[in-house]
């Protein structure tokens, strides 16, 4: 999929290209060169605008990378926050240690993959890769391009990503004092934004849904199907993450925290790890807009929709029968099942890092021989398992 990114691009634009001269099928009324002059790149009576979201290759390869790896990084955050939560269930052996590691890493994943999606954000307008933004946008571009709860959604994901990392941080520092301060209300504030994110998620979804139902004449979508799924369980899961960051800041000492806190991470956890799942499968049927900028995936989208502005019909399929089977992802959900086992193998291969450490400190290595060997075969394992996470990005 990776390697043919440009030639998949170049596909697309070119059946574009024909469908917008009135060569696809099902062409109505006339298209003259005056009627072209007078469509704008926003013109209404285009339901898919494919050009103006994919200006170029350079722009379709940075949405296919950033879509990508915004997934893997919550797939993987997810697994290292159910790691966690779970070896604090199950008091595993290794006490603390194992406890914290695991939520540093996964907060380290989860606030790259917010941090993507925000580059994904502000990079809406621009039109050439070179052009790329990495930290301030130009708002009121991006306005023009995204609806409001694109904006509000992405920021808040990020900012209690942001807030999640301090509370790793700090918990894995052990502070002394202050713990609440560090620990408990970055957790609490964090998880109240990751809610504020999936309630934008929602309503984004439901109200794209509803347009293009209007649309279409009530057509259902698979991708519109997914990112609606994907969007109730980023909510749920931000709801069992205020449940378990509220028991451990207000009630402390009631003797059902210790089983609600980590419970309700590992449940929260588990969601994200769906929905990462599911924004593979966007991924893989080139959704690069994901749940919170469905606008770029209805871009690649194309189903017969009549233009009521030009009183024409759009194609019925840009892809011949042929086409779609040759551009179509090959076996979709085996490779998205492959994407989530590699990324478990790093995951437990990390974590078993912190294991041998651990033996080797109680004395149940005899020599520092037996731990270098073992923490070599878990790196080995890691580099295996990377490797086909990497080779999947252009």
């Amino acid at each position: 999929k990776a390697s043919g990114i440009y030639e998949e691009y170049l596909a697309y634009r070119d059946r574009y290209q024909e469908w917008r001269k009135g060569g696809a099928l099902g062409a109505q009324g006339e298209l003259t060169a005056e009627a072209l002059e007078q469509q704008s790149v926003v013109d209404r009576g285009d339901p898919y605008r494919f050009e103006y979201w994919y200006p170029t290759a350079s722009i379709f390869r940075m949405r296919f990378t950033l879509a990508y790896w915004i997934s893997v990084m919550f797939l993987l955050g997810s697994i290292f926050f159910c790691l966690g939560s779970a070896n604090k269930l199950l008091e595993a052996y290794g006490g603390r240690l194992v406890q914290v590691w695991p939520n540093l890493l996964g907060g380290v994943a989860y606030t790259v993959g917010c941090y993507l999606s925000y580059v994904q954000l502000i990079n809406m307008p621009t039109r050439k890769a070179e052009s790329l933004r990495l930290l301030c946008a130009d708002w009121n571009k991006v306005s023009e391009r995204v609806d409001v709860p694109s904006t509000i959604g992405t920021v808040a994901f990020l900012a209690g990503a942001i807030l999640f990392q301090i509370a790793c941080v700090a918990d894995f520092a052990d502070v002394p004092t202050n713990a609440d301060l560090w620990i408990g209300v970055p957790n609490f504030v964090g998880s109240l934004l990751f809610t504020v994110g999936g309630v934008c998620e929602i309503l984004l979804n439901r109200g794209l849904a509803a347009k293009r139902a209007a649309r279409t004449g009530g057509d259902s979508n698979a991708g519109d199907d997914i990112a609606w799924l994907a969007s109730w369980f980023t909510l749920v899961g931000s709801v069992c993450f205020v449940a378990s960051a509220g028991s451990a800041l207000y009630a402390p000492h009631w003797h059902h925290t210790l089983l609600i806190v980590p419970m309700g991470y590992f449940m929260g956890a588990l969601l994200f790890g769906i929905t990462a799942i599911l924004l593979l499968l966007l991924w893989e049927a080139n959704d690069f807009g994901l749940t919170l900028l469905n606008q770029l995936n209805h871009a690649i989208r194309a189903e017969s929709v009549t233009a009521q502005a030009r009183q024409y019909q759009g194609p019925k399929s840009r892809r011949s029968a042929g086409e779609q089977t040759k551009d179509s992802p090959k076996m979709s959900v085996r490779d998205v099942t492959f994407i989530a086992i590699y990324c478990w193998f790093i995951a437990t291969a990390l974590v078993a890092c912190v294991v041998k450490d651990q033996w080797y400190k109680q004395g149940f290595y005899r020599s520092g021989l037996l731990l270098w060997t073992g923490l070599g075969m878990q790196v080995f394992v890691v580099i295996v398992a990377a490797l086909p996470v990497f080779n999947r990005s252009p």
